[in-house]
């Protein structure tokens, strides 16, 4: 897939109509189908329905959207970087998130990056969102330098330092009509719930039995393409309920959502700063993680951060 490609597939998602596409990108429209078939033939499936009222997604363009939309978003997200570090000649650090994770609610905040940043005019952090265990496998391969992850435990790969930042008691965003108000959420409620899970990274179906161990009861998982933004919307429509730490599940809008304690409160999220054992950080990185550690009073940090 070119990126030209998937830029028109957008343009045609939205407006449909493939002569005014075409005179928008001052091309013809025969080089703007011809393109759209590339693109159709090298995937082997329909992306769109050709009818006489225009273009419509076929489920596998409603599937490629999401991903298509993240891959311009990403695109135009690194030209801006690359513009800011020609302009400014700031030391760039590449740090990781947990996909959704990014807000006021979690450990690691953007207003603490911004603090940081504001005291290291010379130094910029550069965010990209991921599942754990790839935000593992790039720090491990170097290609980040640290990252922000949430998970149940905090067993990890060997050749990785990690920070407690924080424990997070497990909870349930579910809707306002899955459970009438003032109904204690138990298992027995939760049996009759879905339970999101997006395809997106490694399937945690194994962590999410290991959360109903005392239930009775394997969960019932319902699997999403797509990001974390929009398992928030299935679960504000009432397809099913997410679970995760409770600050993980702030998001920007509840409204008709709620997040409430999961059955057994024995139940957490850790939120961990992980690095690479033995990799030479630069001064800025070394100095960010100590920063991030202070902020969060982070606990059970191996020593090893790296030599300049």
């Amino acid at each position: 897939m070119e990126l030209k490609q998937i830029h028109y597939f957008l343009m045609l998602s939205q407006n449909g109509n493939m002569t005014s596409v075409a005179q928008s990108l001052y091309i013809t429209q025969q080089a703007l189908s011809k393109s759209i078939l590339k693109l159709e033939e090298e995937l082997e499936v329909p992306l769109f329905d050709r009818t006489v009222q225009g273009l419509r997604l076929t489920d596998y363009g409603r599937c490629l959207l999401p991903y298509a939309q993240k891959l311009v978003r990403d695109h135009d997200a690194a030209l801006m970087a690359i513009s800011e570090q020609k302009h400014a000649h700031k030391t760039a650090i590449q740090m990781g998130f947990v996909s959704g994770s990014f807000h006021a609610g979690s450990a690691v905040t953007p207003a603490m990056l911004s603090a940081w940043e504001k005291d290291h005019a010379q130094s910029a952090v550069f965010v990209q969102e991921s599942s754990p265990e790839e935000l593992i496998r790039m720090v491990l391969d170097e290609d980040i330098e640290i990252a922000y992850i949430v998970r149940p435990s905090p067993a990890l790969p060997a050749g990785l330092n990690a920070a407690v930042l924080r424990h997070d008691p497990l909870a349930v965003l579910l809707s306002d009509s899955m459970l009438p108000e003032g109904v204690a959420l138990d298992f027995r409620s939760l049996a009759s719930m879905p339970i999101l899970i997006g395809r997106i990274g490694s399937d945690p179906s194994q962590e999410m039995q290991g959360f109903f161990e005392h239930a009775g009861y394997p969960p019932r998982i319902m699997y999403y393409n797509g990001p974390i933004s929009q398992c928030f919307e299935r679960v504000r429509m009432g397809e099913g309920v997410m679970i995760s730490g409770r600050s993980h599940l702030l998001s920007a809008n509840m409204a008709g959502m709620r997040v409430l304690p999961f059955p057994d409160a024995s139940k957490e999220m850790l939120h961990l700063l992980i690095w690479k054992k033995g990799r030479s950080y630069s001064r800025e990185v070394r100095q960010l993680i100590d920063s991030i550690r202070s902020r969060t009073g982070a606990q059970g940090c191996a020593p090893d951060a790296g030599q300049p």
